[in-house]
């Protein structure tokens, strides 16, 4: 999948359009989300067991070990929605479903990012101990921000987080191609903008929870 999405992006996104529902779309999303969710699930078994936490700490780290499924679930709606009205905007033509299911086999190349994140949050908590959780704040969400803050600046942190962004513009990329398959009468620039507004706003999301975790911001 990925070997075909480097070399001939346009064939294969063209062949996933022969398909007239997004089921398939829905599962690949959520498998994508699902690999940033596991360095999430990771950081949470490691908080509730060093940090003094009260009851009910599982079930309301929840919201947090889902975030990354939710958040590209919300993502790929969003971007699709805002690509089709941009390109709307350009007198195309072309159903909202096949923008859907062009921008979710764009999301292939996150899977990469949210697999360095998960792996680069194993390295950095993994050898943290008891002794070295000095959390002074109340509240579980104030608790789970302190812990998280501890190493979040960490050089493998900081880089898979780079890598995670740089997935965004693969993401660009190929759903700018995608949007020329699915959208009649859109050119390549305007394919490109369309694509890229949702994209930018999710790169500087992104620079900006990194520019956070290391200070600057």
């Amino acid at each position: 999948m990925v070997t075909e999405l480097i070399s001939e992006p346009a064939p294969y996104l063209h062949n996933k359009l022969q398909q007239q529902t997004v089921r398939i779309e829905v599962i690949l999303v959520l498998l994508v989300g699902a690999l940033g969710s596991f360095g999430h699930y990771y950081l949470i078994q490691r908080f509730t067991s060093l940090a003094d936490v009260a009851g009910f700490a599982e079930f309301r780290s929840i919201g947090y070990v889902i975030e990354p499924i939710g958040g590209l679930f919300v993502f790929w709606i969003g971007s699709a929605i805002v690509a089709h009205l941009i390109a709307g905007q350009f007198n195309t033509r072309g159903p909202i479903l096949r923008v859907l299911k062009m921008s979710a086999w764009a999301t292939v190349p996150i899977a990469i990012g949210n697999t360095a994140r998960s792996i680069a949050m194993y390295l950095a908590y993994r050898d943290v101990a008891s002794d070295d959780v000095n959390i002074t704040v109340n509240g579980f969400e104030e608790k789970l921000d302190a812990f998280l803050a501890m190493h979040m600046g960490d050089p493998v942190v900081i880089v898979a987080t780079v890598v995670l962004v740089l997935t965004v513009v693969w993401y660009w990329y190929l759903f700018s191609i995608g949007l020329r398959i699915a959208k009649e009468g859109i050119s390549e620039q305007e394919a490109r903008i369309a694509a890229g507004i949702p994209s930018a706003i999710l790169a500087i999301y992104l620079l900006n929870a990194l520019l956070g975790n290391v200070g600057v911001l």
